[in-house]
């Protein structure tokens, strides 16, 4: 398994308005030779100017079991290959919203450090478990993992069951005392990005 991690971001002359820590929509693009890292992330240009949304601010995109679904303002859009939009949920806030798929085409939400869940029909908040305010979220092996918002510990859902959050079913990243940023799904293993390092996990 490789991870290549580049270096920095850089902000576009094409796209002054992008923001260059967001690393959504961003490609990789090679620098010479004598530079401190091999490549340079830069945004898509106007890869924040949805056509479909224009009077919203599109936070994030994915697609899910064959649909693109994008999270602009406080609300989740399906939208069509014929460019269709329609709004499927909202949450409390935008602030940090952040989506990822799950089992049976389910769309999951972390927005203002709380856990939505759009299942087909409705959007829902599902009760929370061991802790309440979460960070970006991931699906790995069946399971939905949420990180605690500024804190070391992580849990995850029932398997194959996205509403659902034991109280239980919780651990804490602790190789070191800095809080988890974010969580990845790699080859079928699950990354924890911390302040000051990066655990990798595996489900057994």
């Amino acid at each position: 398994m490789r991870l290549d991690l580049v270096g920095q971001s850089e902000r576009d002359d094409d796209n002054r308005q992008g923001n260059t820590s967001r690393l959504l929509n961003f490609y990789r693009e090679p620098l010479g030779s004598g530079a401190k890292s091999s490549h340079v992330l830069k945004g898509v240009p106007r890869s924040n100017d949805f056509v479909i949304l224009p009077q919203l601010f599109v936070r994030d995109m994915i697609e899910v079991g064959g649909t693109l679904y994008a999270m602009a303002g406080n609300a989740l859009y399906s939208v069509t290959r014929g460019g269709v939009a329609t709004e499927r949920g909202t949450t409390v806030s935008a602030e940090g919203a952040r989506i990822f798929g799950a089992e049976a085409g389910k769309v999951c939400t972390v927005a203002d450090n709380r856990y939505f869940v759009w299942d087909g029909n409705t959007m829902s908040e599902p009760a929370t478990g061991a802790f309440s305010s979460f960070g970006p979220g991931t699906y790995v092996g069946g399971y939905v993992v949420l990180p605690q918002a500024n804190g070391r510990r992580f849990q995850w859902s029932d398997l194959q069951d996205a509403s659902t959050l034991p109280g239980l079913n919780f651990a804490t990243a602790e190789s070191t005392d800095g809080n988890i940023l974010r969580v990845m799904a790699l080859a079928g293993r699950l990354l924890i990005f911390k302040e000051d390092a990066i655990e990798q996990w595996a489900i057994t």
